[in-house]
């Protein structure tokens, strides 16, 4: 898990989510 995520796209905030 990343302490901080990129909520630029919704690909990189569910990837966010999945790891």
């Amino acid at each position: 898990s990343k302490s901080k995520c990129s909520w630029v796209s919704l690909d990189d905030v569910t990837n966010c989510l999945v790891r």
